[in-house]
């Protein structure tokens, strides 16, 4: 018969300790008062013992125990990050669960960083715990997630407000989709409005108003390649709608522009097309949580 595990961190077993079951096995002996101190820890009245000498089981693995009562401890620099998701999402839960008031500051700090790694997630945390700073920074990158799975993750009225707001954003993806753009770089214009007003008034005798390209012999080559990646971009927006948070910044970028300004023609095109990207910021829809 083998030997309960105790935990190497929290193995010394006093008066003053409770002892502490995770649901994987491995038993804490903690301090009572220090316990006392950092948080208000009352655990569910079906994890509780009949008998206050019993250990006390809770549903929570210990790898979840072991973080938390670092922090009821007052550890200092405990760095989620280099925690497995998981586990810093479940000791999240137990903090809000068992009050460790340390931990639900760094818990929620962390979170709202990991919202676009771990959008379904964040938002079952955020909206669990009423977490409105959080709702609005990561219900962007829940935008296309299927109906049911935010069904699984939100109460009844933040799944309708979800319901409304995925749809603006839809119709924010929807308009930018259908914004065109000179796909043959041979008709964007390389004149000025005076040039055709001087060859109307001059009955329109002679060549045809235009200049040269500034791109010179790049001209195809680079044309093609940035259609090439406003289509990608447009694309992959396309199939997942949640970059729809920056894509007013990414279709048509600072590199992108970088490339034509050898041409005056050329870059003012490609900045009027830049910016009717910019016009559907996502930012008229509101936030998440102007909608509940």
């Amino acid at each position: 018969m083998s030997l309960p595990k105790i935990h190497e961190k929290f193995s010394e077993s006093t008066q003053s300790t409770i002892a502490f079951v995770s649901c994987d096995g491995t038993t804490f002996h903690v301090e009572r008062a220090k316990l006392e101190r950092a948080a208000d820890f009352m655990p569910p009245s079906s994890e509780v013992p009949s008998s206050p000498t019993e250990p006390v089981a809770l549903s929570e693995d210990a790898a979840t125990l072991e973080l938390l009562f670092r922090f009821a401890y007052c550890e200092v620099h405990i760095d989620l990050d280099t925690v497995r998701f998981e586990t810093a999402a479940a000791l999240a839960e137990a903090a809000e669960k068992y009050l460790v008031y340390s931990a639900m500051a760094v818990c929620h700090a962390h979170m709202k960083g990991q919202a676009k790694k771990h959008p379904v997630e964040v938002m079952r945390y955020a909206a669990k715990y009423n977490h409105r700073d959080i709702l609005d920074v990561v219900a962007p990158y829940t935008i296309g997630t299927s109906f049911r799975t935010m069904q699984e993750i939100l109460p009844v009225p933040m799944l309708v407000a979800w319901g409304v707001f995925n749809d603006q954003y839809q119709q924010e993806l929807q308009r930018m989709l259908r914004i065109t753009w000179h796909a043959d770089y041979r008709d964007i214009r390389h004149f000025t409005d005076d040039d055709v007003e001087n060859y109307c008034m001059g009955g329109c005798q002679g060549p045809e108003p235009g200049e040269p390209c500034g791109l010179g012999d790049q001209r195809e080559s680079t044309w093609l390649d940035i259609n090439e990646k406003i289509m990608s971009t447009l694309h992959s927006i396309q199939d997942a709608p949640s970059r729809l948070v920056h894509s007013h910044d990414a279709v048509v970028t600072y590199d992108t522009l970088r490339r034509v300004r050898g041409c005056d023609y050329c870059t003012e095109y490609l900045e009027s097309l830049r910016d009717e990207f910019a016009r559907c910021k996502v930012k008229t829809c509101g936030t998440f949580t102007s909608f509940l």
